[in-house]
């Protein structure tokens, strides 16, 4: 490990993935979401050389799938963070995407290059102490290590209470709570995209909006130096959704975008576009209500099972029982 000052940079969540839905295939092969999410690494890390920081910290969730990861995916982010390695020290934390069981994960290869956190294990600098947990395996090791140390720091990619999600503030009601984590100087979360506050606890959030039921979210990565949190916003493609098709003068070719249309108008050739999906309605009255939501139902149910649902369980049967009750 490197000389540190006590600076950090920690973020999370970015899972990686070509995402062939929301991407436009390029001609060197590439795929658009993945070089964005790449960029916005890279940006992460011009950070850190500016600042002098040597340590940057992932928390959990590098891939957006967990054992079915495409290989040439896979060798072009491990190269892409080899490369990083020799400029910083690199630690990850493991997140849910990050296992296919309780203790197989997609992330061991990383080991050679970073520092990969397979079970929970402390690292003291200066005179912090930085506690690790991976998903999952919180049980009885949330309370405060013995320790010297001035500052106390705890890493976690969990669900925790009182946490919001969802474009409708649904608030998590984990087991997890703050009176579990109080002791803590300050609590590093990941697991939940949208980023917040709460007492002790920062949520980091994910860098990058994955859909629209995310829309208005401010992404972040989180710069803690000497004991001071900074938020550091990140610039990454915004979710929109036009009432109709007399506004897509606005549509430019970073964002992505909803567009509120009737059956008749689904062959409209604006939808060509790779960022351009067409929101099908039968009433105006619809449109009314969709126009004033950021989201659809459809989104907020699956965001709720993803954070909700055993790993056992298939989520894509369980979102379409959901909605089949809304019908």
């Amino acid at each position: 490990m490197g000389i540190y000052t006590m600076e950090f940079l920690v973020f999370s969540d970015v899972h990686y993935y070509t995402n062939p839905s929301k991407s436009r295939l390029l001609s060197d092969g590439t795929y658009s979401w993945l070089n964005k999410q790449i960029e916005i690494t890279n940006d992460i890390c011009t950070y850190a050389e500016q600042h002098n920081i040597n340590l940057i910290i992932h928390n959990g969730d590098l891939f957006e799938e967990k054992n079915r990861i495409n290989v040439e995916l896979y060798n072009r982010i491990w190269e892409f963070y080899r490369q990083l390695s020799k400029r910083f020290d690199i630690i990850f934390n493991m997140g849910n995407h990050d296992l296919y069981s309780l203790k197989d994960s997609s992330l061991k290869p990383f080991s050679d290059i970073v520092r990969l956190i397979e079970e929970p294990s402390s690292l003291i600098i200066e005179d912090y102490l930085l506690h690790f947990i991976p998903f999952g395996q919180v049980q009885s090791n949330l309370p405060l290590p013995k320790s010297s140390c001035k500052r106390n720091l705890l890493f976690l990619h969990e669900e925790i209470a009182g946490l919001k999600f969802g474009s409708t503030d649904h608030s998590s009601s984990s087991p997890i709570n703050y009176s579990l984590l109080k002791e803590w100087d300050w609590v590093f979360n990941g697991h939940i995209h949208r980023p917040q506050n709460f007492a002790n606890i920062i949520n980091i959030g994910s860098p990058m909006i994955q859909d629209w039921g995310e829309t208005g979210e401010l992404k972040r990565f989180i710069h803690f130096d000497n004991g001071k949190i900074n938020s550091i916003d990140i610039d990454c493609p915004k979710f929109i959704t036009l009432s109709s098709l007399s506004e897509i003068d606005t549509i430019n070719d970073t964002d992505y975008f909803r567009i509120i249309i009737s059956p008749e108008e689904a062959d409209h050739e604006i939808f060509r576009l790779y960022n351009v999906f067409p929101n099908i309605i039968k009433s105006r009255k619809r449109s009314q209500r969709l126009k004033e939501s950021s989201s659809s139902i459809e989104e907020d149910i699956g965001e709720y099972i993803n954070l909700k649902a055993p790993e056992t369980l298939d989520k894509k049967r369980l979102l379409e029982i959901g909605l089949s009750f809304l019908k």
